[in-house]
């Protein structure tokens, strides 16, 4: 029988790291704004922008047996 875990994540420490390092160049508009969006960019995009749990787990049930079971 299917099973749906929802996995709860939240910010990573790395996003925070780069949001800092990027602000100082996106609020001067130097050149080097854009490569601190890419890295903004890249660490949605790629996912490492979210810290998920190590192990996640659930209790599964038996699953029926006899001719009523799809």
């Amino acid at each position: 029988r299917p099973e749906e875990i929802r996995m709860p994540s939240r910010p990573s420490p790395w996003l925070a790291g780069s949001a800092m390092l990027a602000a100082p160049f996106l609020i001067a508009g130097s050149y080097w704004a854009l490569g601190a969006v890419a890295t903004l960019g890249v660490d949605l995009g790629t996912g490492a922008a979210w810290e998920f749990p190590e192990t996640i787990g659930t209790v599964l049930e038996p699953a029926a047996e006899g001719p009523d079971v799809p």
